[in-house]
């Protein structure tokens, strides 16, 4: 700033410091609200949802126990039911163990599948994190 020598330019260089008040107030405005529009819950769970879908090793183990839990669930569940039948028992067995094996002989294919789902699904689902 100039060395202020009259009240003009006193007056010139409040106004100038006020506009710049004003300016970093606004800012300070728009990045407060970008913060609280990150915070709310809705947000932070569909950030938490693109994070899973963007790192492939999440994914990956979300979609392992999956499996292992289709597989239980059509052996145990289906299957087996509340029989203390030892031939239920041991067909339960027999079922989740090719389950398993068909999990594991395709993996890739099942993966790229589930990731393909996980992408559809949350397809066009963004964050708002828009000024107002």
């Amino acid at each position: 700033m100039d060395n202020i020598r009259t009240s003009e330019d006193l007056k010139n260089a409040l106004l100038l410091v006020e506009a710049e008040h004003e300016i970093k107030l606004q800012l300070l405005k728009d990045e407060i609200f970008v913060i609280y529009e990150s915070l709310k819950p809705m947000n932070l769970l569909k950030k938490s949802i693109k994070d899973v879908i963007a790192s492939p090793d999440i994914a990956d183990d979300i979609l392992n126990a999956a499996s292992g839990f289709i597989s239980e669930f059509i052996s145990k569940r289906i299957i087996i039911g509340d029989s203390d039948n030892p031939l239920r028992k041991i067909l339960g067995a027999s079922v989740q163990f090719a389950i398993i094996n068909f999990f594991v002989q395709n993996s890739e294919a099942i993966k790229n599948i589930g990731h393909f789902v996980i992408s559809k699904f949350f397809q066009g689902k963004d964050i708002k994190t828009e000024v107002k």
